[in-house]
């Protein structure tokens, strides 16, 4: 885990869910589900490991997967800039990258490496006229 000391905000999750780790690991299965359909033994390997790896960023991925959802459903274009973000399942099945990592064979050490000072970042773009919407969005 990266040596930075994080504050998150406070996540505010829907009824049923106990925590940000059991919302997390809900929106990615769904989204594995509608993405693979059933889920393989490959599928259903690589989410277990990226999520425990991601263990302590499960807000971050929150808040991206949020702002994803805003600007999908405001229909503002958005886009991440790190290729790394594409080698993700979570990133895959949160909808934030495109690319099907499992399919493409990308290893997810190119996106999140284990040492102490490696945190999962990726960029994500919007035009500049969308900005003020966004940030008013996440207040």
């Amino acid at each position: 885990m990266c040596e930075m000391n994080f504050h998150w905000p406070k996540i505010v999750l829907p009824c049923g869910f106990k925590n940000v780790e059991s919302y997390l690991r809900y929106l990615v299965e769904e989204g594995a589900r509608r993405k693979y359909g059933v889920l393989s033994s490959v599928v259903s390997e690589r989410i277990d490991f990226e999520l425990q790896s991601l263990k302590g960023y499960e807000p971050y991925f929150l808040i991206i997967h949020d702002i994803v959802e805003y600007c999908t459903d405001n229909n503002i274009f958005l886009y991440a800039v790190s290729n790394c973000a594409s080698s993700s399942i979570v990133n895959y099945c949160l909808g934030i990258t495109k690319v099907d990592p499992v399919k493409w064979k990308l290893p997810f050490e190119m996106f999140f490496l284990k040492t102490k000072m490696d945190c999962p970042v990726f960029e994500l773009n919007v035009g500049e006229g969308n900005r003020r919407g966004i940030l008013h969005h996440l207040r």
